[in-house]
């Protein structure tokens, strides 16, 4: 075989074996010939690691006759907190509704979903169910307890001063969020890093066909040195 030949049947094998490759598979996986070394990727840091997603120990339910400590406590109209704003993880998110339940997804980098799987699959799959849902803003914010919040059940605690809390924004809740940050910044407090102290509220909200339902309120808005250090043991 002349040395043409050779290359021509080396050329031939080399494009069948690509076109046996699934599309959505990379041709680094899907053939065992040598090539180029995959490049890595640039070492993870710590701000990756940490980003998104909040750490804490009771979540709060905002209804429309008040604030919830989960499932420990009858509602209540205000919590004092502090809070380090830059703790806040700040994510796209989408609501949808399958045979009745609402579904939720939410996304740190509008790229991926934090359940996994890429962002836009997630919002073309809750529009093809949901014609309705849309994209919406929201954050996961991590307050601190600053005194201790008495349980539904008499003489139990339902959290310590020094406890974390955290609220989802709902919908409807960024607006409330978003007139405290122009507040904050009114007053010349650094909305992406102070540490500020105030009386977390409630509101109702009211809409013809729909159960009324609350959204937060955030009064008394201080700005301190640094969220304290409570006396909390877990």
């Amino acid at each position: 075989m002349s040395n043409q030949s050779i290359a021509d049947a080396i050329a031939a094998a080399q494009q069948a074996a690509a076109n046996s490759v699934p599309a959505n598979v990379p041709a680094s996986m899907g053939s065992t010939a040598v090539g180029a070394p995959v490049a890595a990727g640039a070492p993870l840091g710590l701000d990756d690691m940490m980003a998104g997603g909040v750490s804490v120990d009771h979540w709060l339910k905002l209804t429309a006759d008040g604030i919830k400590i989960g499932d420990k406590t009858k509602p209540l109209d205000t919590i004092e907190v502090y809070l380090d704003m830059s703790e806040i993880a700040y994510n796209f998110s989408v609501k949808y509704n399958v045979n009745g339940t609402a579904v939720y997804h939410k996304t740190y980098d509008r790229v991926t979903d934090a359940q996994g799987g890429p962002w836009i699959a997630t919002m073309q799959k809750a529009q093809s169910i949901d014609p309705k849902a849309y994209e919406y803003r929201s954050a996961e914010i991590p307050f601190v307890l600053a005194a201790d919040v008495e349980s539904k059940t008499k003489g139990e605690l339902a959290a310590a001063a020094g406890d974390r809390l955290g609220l989802t924004l709902s919908t409807t809740g960024w607006k409330k969020f978003q007139d405290f940050v122009r507040d904050l910044a009114r007053k010349g407090i650094d909305a992406k890093s102070a540490s500020v102290k105030f009386t977390l509220g409630y509101e109702t909200k009211q809409k013809a066909g729909v159960n009324d339902w609350g959204v937060p309120t955030f009064l008394k808005v201080e700005e301190v040195d640094v969220v304290p250090v409570l006396g909390t043991v877990h």
